[in-house]
């Protein structure tokens, strides 16, 4: 047992068959022929993969489409039911992430293992072999940890609690982690699902100076516009099969897309349903009355008094507001204010005439509020629950819902809403006894947006609704959203993707600090003005 390797003894390039591999020019990690299955889902069916040495590698597909399992049989974290990876050219056989990382395959997966009441690097050493008391050793630990992100270029605290850093400081810790045990090639999971435009950008670069030192990145996402700007190659995934395999000079988004749907997009499945919106509900030409109106809230944060400070910002029906932000300004802390989970500390949320000093979740469902979190597994699915359940989650609780009548279920009306939402959302797998816990993260989230768009709301709170969808949901979900927009419901939108608010909204706001720092219609909006204010500079314009 050996504490970690000092970086003159442990940086990439040391493990010895995936070097062996690229002098030989073979490829880093392949796999042939893998197969993977989950009950009757056939997730991973005969897919051949190869990633070379000192390349980013792109995985597409919908979701569902395997791309995820693959990185996790890859990385250990799956045995395949039958075929063979090689690393190096060698066939390997992985009973655990452990094993993998012993070959220099290592995976930063979507949701983070870390530990926040560790240290920077304690959590970097967390998971190591040692026969060493940490605590007489503490400040070697620091020291190698301090010098592993010299190395890197990751301006990091070491000492500094992981609870204390930004989400993706928490994903260079991520990433530092697996560098640290010569990890030669490097899966990341939607690495980008919620960072902001900026944070994603030294993302890539770091990736980039990865690729430069030799290392092999396969990067899973759906951003289309990163693939073009960052892979090398792309592998796309339809329904667990490999259907094409693009190099940069064939990259464009539309060839992207259409190998990733299957069709082109303008055929793509079929219009929104007008779930849950009223068809006697008026029309608005353009924005109507207000229907939400926050005064001088302050909402303070888990380590911080006025993670919201006295904002102040209207939503009227049949408009979408699009709220940006660097992460950490307040967003979380305003979602969960305006979802009745987090308390208010002064000020006061106004929802069509009703005042509210303080929120909770049923009043607010009463009032026709529906809530997209940006935390889906803590806030919005119940994991243990199968679809049917979640999908119809707060109906059930509620007497006075149309699926009980003297305290007995009636099984046909939740059968045909359940379908009818699986339908219209296009879950998938359609199997409404299917646990949760078992689908991928845009499925979950078509299943909260089943559930959420059945309440008839007035006010729509979605917090990165896109979060983890693939190009067809997407696509799915902006015009679910611009629909309940044109039928009159107010639609708050909070999102680290510019160009996602620029598509979607009728105004755009930033919020810096707790603050509004810019507010203008779309039409209007200045991008100099809009950019400063993102760090800071705003000077609270409104346009």
């Amino acid at each position: 047992m050996t504490a970690p390797k000092p970086l003159t003894e442990g940086t990439p390039g040391s493990n010895e068959e995936l070097t062996r591999g690229a002098a030989a020019g073979t490829p880093a990690v392949e796999a042939r022929g893998l197969r993977r299955t989950f009950g009757e889902l056939v997730a991973n069916d005969d897919v051949d993969f190869t990633v070379r040495p000192g390349e980013i590698h792109a995985l597409l597909g919908e979701n569902g489409a395997g791309k995820t399992t693959l990185g996790t049989m890859l990385a250990g974290l799956l045995k395949p039911d039958r075929g063979e990876i090689l690393a190096g050219g060698e066939p390997v056989a992985f009973g655990s992430p452990r094993d993998a990382l012993r070959h220099g395959i290592g995976m930063v997966q979507q949701h983070s293992v870390l530990v926040p009441g560790l240290t920077v690097a304690e959590n970097l050493v967390l998971g190591t072999e040692s026969s060493w008391n940490p605590r007489l050793r503490h400040r070697a630990v620091e020291r190698w940890a301090a010098e592993l992100c010299e190395r890197f270029g990751a301006g990091l605290d070491v000492s500094a609690p992981l609870a204390t850093l930004s989400i993706d400081e928490v994903q260079q810790v991520e990433i530092l982690r697996l560098l640290g045990r010569d990890v030669r090639v490097l899966i990341l999971d939607e690495p980008t699902a919620v960072l902001a435009r900026a944070h994603a950008e030294r993302l890539f670069e770091a990736l980039r100076g990865l690729r430069e030192r030799g290392c092999s990145v396969v990067i899973v996402t759906h951003k289309l516009s990163e693939v073009i700007e960052l892979a090398d190659r792309a592998t796309v995934l339809r329904h667990g099969r490999v259907v094409a395999r693009l190099d940069r000079p064939e990259f464009n988004e539309d060839a992207l897309a259409s190998a990733v749907v299957g069709t082109e997009l303008a055929e793509f499945g079929h219009e929104p349903a007008a779930i849950g919106v009223s068809e006697d509900m008026p029309r608005h030409g353009g924005a109507g009355d207000v229907v939400l109106a926050i005064e001088d809230l302050v909402v303070d944060g888990e380590r911080s008094a006025g993670a919201v400070d006295r904002l102040s910002l209207q939503v009227r029906a049949g408009e979408v507001l699009g709220l940006a932000g660097v992460e950490g300004n307040g967003q979380a802390e305003l979602i969960e204010a305006l979802s009745g989970v987090r308390g208010v500390s002064s000020g006061t949320v106004r929802i069509g005439d009703r005042t509210l000093t303080q929120l909770d979740p049923r009043t607010l469902d009463r009032l026709g509020v529906a809530v997209v979190s940006s935390e889906r597994r803590r806030w919005d699915v119940v994991q243990d629950l199968s679809i049917e359940e979640n999908i119809l989650l707060s109906e059930l609780a509620d007497p006075a819902s149309d699926f009980s009548r003297w305290g007995f279920l009636r099984r046909s009306k939740m059968d045909a809403a359940v379908a009818e939402r699986i339908k219209a959302f296009d879950v998938r797998p359609a199997d409404p006894s299917r646990s949760v816990a078992t689908l991928s993260g845009g499925n979950q989230q078509r299943v909260v947006l089943g559930r959420e768009l059945a309440h008839r709301p007035r006010l729509l709170i979605a917090a990165y609704p896109t979060h983890g969808l693939d190009v067809a949901a997407v696509r799915f979900v902006h015009r679910t959203l611009l629909k309940l927009r044109d039928e009159a419901t107010a639609v708050l939108v909070v999102s680290a993707d510019r160009d996602e608010l620029f598509a979607l909204s009728d105004r755009v706001a930033v919020l810096y600090r707790g603050r509004i720092g810019y507010e203008a219609e779309r039409e209007k909006a200045d991008m100099r003005q809009f950019s400063r204010a993102m760090v800071g500079l705003g000077e609270g314009a409104t346009a």
